[in-house]
């Protein structure tokens, strides 16, 4: 599909934004965006809606991940 086609995600929202510690959700964003990003058409987020209970500070590792491990944007 070269470059047709993105993937989306797929960050838990409960198991890791939810439940995990914020080095934890760095952790899996940065795994996520090393796997997802080559070639580029990746766009990280949450598998699903973000309970209003996630810490403030897991939801700033994700957003301090694809700053720090994404492909820079065009």
């Amino acid at each position: 599909m070269g470059d047709q086609l993105f993937f989306k995600g797929n960050i838990d929202p409960v198991n890791t934004l939810l439940n995990k510690s914020r080095a934890a959700v760095q952790q899996d964003a940065a795994w996520r965006l090393k796997v997802g990003s080559p070639g580029s058409g990746f766009i990280l987020s949450s598998a699903c809606s973000v309970s209003p209970r996630v810490p403030p500070e897991n939801l700033t590792a994700l957003v301090e991940a694809s700053i720090d491990f994404g492909a820079p944007s065009m």
